[in-house]
């Protein structure tokens, strides 16, 4: 999704000390990286339309997402407190989209209704965890110069994933059925997820401790002269 790489700019700033900021570079990244948020769109568009073809109550189908929704609710408060207390926010969000695009992969070989429910709060909290790091990654790297720029970027982000994750698939489930089509979707979310995770690594810093070991020994003090 472009949220990786829009947080990925983060972390890349981060890491060498330079506020987020427009780049032409950034964008393609950004784009490249809108899959990640295609299951997303898959996900919110067609499951309400997958339980009505398997029989199931429009109160069952609020149940299941409604599920997700208090699930990635009441996790993002913790979710936020752990990852303040510990670095590496681009992990969080690439292993998070990942899950969730398999968890989508998932969906529609789900029987029943209890089964779904519990697969789609899985989904919300994952999600919830990604979002949150994002979140963290941006505030923490933009600028007030460039803060506005940066959250406009990151919302639009969200919705072209969104289309990604529900234009295309209608014909896809109209001719070969609702497996393709969320596995097509999860495809897309990890494609997009990996390929932009992969574009920041080579840009990252070294880490502390591995500066700190590389770093030669201070000479002993002398002592007092006579």
């Amino acid at each position: 999704m472009t949220e990786v790489a829009v947080a990925g700019e983060a972390a890349v700033g981060l890491s060498h000390g330079t506020p987020v900021g427009p780049s032409r570079r950034g964008a393609g990244r950004r784009f490249l990286g809108s899959g990640g948020l295609a299951p997303w769109g898959a996900v919110l568009t067609f499951l309400p339309l997958l339980g009505r073809d398997r029989g199931l109550s429009p109160t069952v189908i609020g149940i299941v997402l409604g599920a997700q929704a208090l699930v990635n609710t009441a996790a993002r408060l913790p979710a936020g407190w752990f990852i303040d207390r510990t670095p590496f926010r681009l992990r969080y969000i690439v292993v998070g989209l990942a899950a969730a695009a398999l968890g989508t992969a998932a969906v529609p070989h789900v029987v029943g209704a209890t089964a779904l429910t519990l697969l789609a709060a899985g989904l919300g909290a994952v999600v919830a965890v990604s979002f949150v790091a994002i979140g963290v990654a941006l505030a923490e790297a933009s600028t007030p110069a460039t803060r506005g720029l940066v959250m406009g970027g990151y919302t639009t982000s969200i919705y072209v994933g969104y289309a990604l994750g529900s234009m295309p698939l209608g014909p896809v489930i109209a001719h070969w059925g609702y497996p393709a089509a969320f596995g097509v979707a999860a495809a897309i979310g990890l494609i997009g997820t990996l390929t932009t995770a992969a574009l920041w690594a080579p840009h990252r810093a070294p880490s502390r401790v591995g500066v700190a070991a590389a770093t030669p020994a201070a000479p002993p003090v002398s002592g007092a002269r006579g």
